[in-house]
């Protein structure tokens, strides 16, 4: 219950950190990926989710990895928990995207991350949910150490 009180009081908060901004190295694709829509650019330059699915058009170089993960050795709350961050994660860009994104990021970065998720219209990111996925993810950086 404590958790979800500090994950409600960073969600009234949290601002748009990551949401304007645009890593090197990220690339927008004018075609979506999951439906072939072909989107329009605006004239400040392309846009960031697919006019018609509201799939991402950004390509990070993470995208590029693996779309799944072996959880055969993790417990059995944590794949659930995975099973949650993959129909929530791939609903709107690959997979691959925050499982390439796990090692890179910390663990608040993740949170603020998560709460941004949360805030998006559409995303399907509930606070249950999120809480779910920042589970996963702390298991699975704890194992990499």
């Amino acid at each position: 219950m404590k958790s979800r009180v500090v994950i409600v009081l960073i969600l009234l908060l949290a601002g748009g950190v990551w949401a304007s901004q645009v890593p090197p190295g990220v690339v927008f694709d004018a075609k979506c990926r999951s439906c072939k829509f072909v989107n329009t650019h605006e004239k400040n330059g392309p846009k960031e989710l697919c006019e018609k699915c509201r799939y991402s058009l950004a390509i990070y170089p993470q995208d590029k990895g693996s779309n799944s993960m072996d959880t055969g050795g993790f417990p059995a709350e944590i794949q659930e928990n995975y099973k949650v961050f993959a129909r929530s994660c791939s609903k709107c860009h690959p997979l691959a995207r925050p499982i390439g994104h796990i090692p890179l990021k910390t663990i608040e970065e993740w949170k603020k991350y998560v709460i941004i998720m949360v805030r998006k219209p559409g995303s399907g990111v509930t606070l249950d949910s999120g809480l779910k996925v920042l589970k996963l993810i702390e298991y699975v950086k704890s194992k990499q150490r």
